[in-house]
């Protein structure tokens, strides 16, 4: 399903949120600027379900999947950010 944007700043801060209002979703992405001309990335998901044994397991199936697109997504990051310092490109 698509995560409509629900917040941005420019260069800053991503929010994404659900489309269905009884099942609440949303990714947040901020940058923050840090001394030596550093940044730091902030990603947080949230899942809030509507009451209900099945709502809640489909909650921690969305936090585990969550957490492994985000932990893969982080380590490319990494490695494009460190072949651009190095000069090596992906």
């Amino acid at each position: 399903p698509a995560f409509p944007v629900l917040r941005v700043e420019p260069g800053r801060v991503l929010v994404l949120g659900s489309a269905d209002p009884n099942f609440k979703v949303s990714w947040q992405t901020v940058l923050r600027p840090l001394p030596g001309g550093r940044t730091r990335l902030i990603t947080r998901n949230r899942v809030q379900p509507p009451p209900g044994l099945v709502n809640r397991i489909g909650a921690m199936v969305v936090d585990i999947a969550a957490f492994v697109m985000v932990t893969r997504w982080l380590q490319v990051l990494k490695e494009r950010g460190e072949g651009l310092a190095t000069g090596r490109y992906y």
